[in-house]
């Protein structure tokens, strides 16, 4: 009975843990997404500027290396119609989460195309009870080319 007793609550207490730890990255992944579609779609950079460290980085799709300044200033180089998020990976240790997954958005930047999707990485980080977005890396998909 004691042993059944025991194995009941340790499987209370990993399900409560599971739905914690699901709760915790669906709303990473709300956070993340919220920001971008705010940034590509709406051309706000509030959200950005709220949600990042003044340190934030991002490695952009052509290999340059963005501060935060740079980022939030270059939101009128998009005019993005809609975006639509592909969330594949979400790792949470301790204070840090890496979110990856893809980006398909449909518009120009600086009156060129955009790809129709980038790959991304986003490192997060918690301080006082709050996720950071440190650091982005966001790059085009391209498909290899097909052998003849």
């Amino acid at each position: 009975m004691k042993q059944l007793l025991t194995y009941i609550l340790l499987m209370s207490y990993s399900a409560f843990t599971q739905a914690d730890t699901n709760s915790e990255e669906l709303s990473l992944v709300k956070l993340h997404d919220d920001i971008t579609r705010a940034y590509m779609v709406e051309g706000d950079v509030e959200p950005l500027n709220q949600s990042t460290e003044d340190d934030y980085f991002l490695i952009a799709g052509i290999g340059l290396l963005e501060s935060k300044q740079q980022v939030l200033q270059t939101v009128n180089n998009l005019n993005v119609t809609d975006v639509v998020f592909h969330n594949d990976n979400v790792i949470i240790k301790g204070e840090t989460a890496i979110l990856t997954g893809t980006i398909s958005p449909t518009g120009t930047i600086m009156g060129h195309p955009l790809p129709k999707s980038f790959r991304y990485l986003s490192v997060f980080i918690r301080e006082q009870g709050s996720w950071k977005l440190q650091a982005r890396s966001i790059t085009p998909v391209r498909k290899p080319p097909v052998k003849r």
